[in-house]
């Protein structure tokens, strides 16, 4: 199968193309869908009869192979339309990923200026805790005592006792 023309022009494609191409997939895929039910209600509605007489006298087991059949097409269509939903979830999620967050107001510009302020102090406090941290375990990596330091740094070879 080819691709359609519009696909095989080597131009460069924005962002919002992608995207918009990727939409109307899932609305060509909906509509098929949405055309393979139809068909399969057409299908129920001939072979129950328009005025639910069963036209054909099926016997018992061509009315469960019927209901197998239905069941069948509607399992397949939900596992479709799954698949097609989680489609579109990581496009929305695509596209919020590549918008940058831009504030609704100046109330929002505030806002987050006084967040990264205070990201900047938590910062700046974790690494003076860092530092000191660092500043004790100079204090235990003492060579002549190997217990402090929770293991070897060699590995020993095992001998054959």
């Amino acid at each position: 199968m080819n691709m359609p023309d519009e696909f095989n022009h080597s131009h460069h494609t924005s962002r919002q193309e992608v995207i918009d191409h990727l939409l109307e997939s899932i609305i060509h895929e909906e509509m098929a869908l949405a055309n393979l039910l139809n068909a399969g209600a057409s299908k129920i509605h001939a072979f129950i009869g328009s005025e639910f007489n069963f036209p054909t006298q099926p016997s018992n087991q061509e009315i469960i192979m019927m209901n197998k059949s239905a069941l069948h097409l509607l399992r397949t269509a939900v596992v479709k339309d799954w698949f097609l939903l989680n489609k579109l979830e990581e496009i929305f999620a695509f596209d919020a990923r590549q918008m940058p967050s831009q504030p609704l107001s100046p109330l929002d510009d505030e806002l987050d200026e006084e967040l990264n302020e205070d990201s900047n102090e938590l910062q700046e406090s974790q690494s003076g805790e860092e530092d000191s941290a660092f500043q004790e375990d100079e204090e235990f990596s003492d060579e002549s005592a190997p217990e402090k330091l929770g293991g070897q740094d060699e590995p020993q070879e095992l001998s054959d006792n």
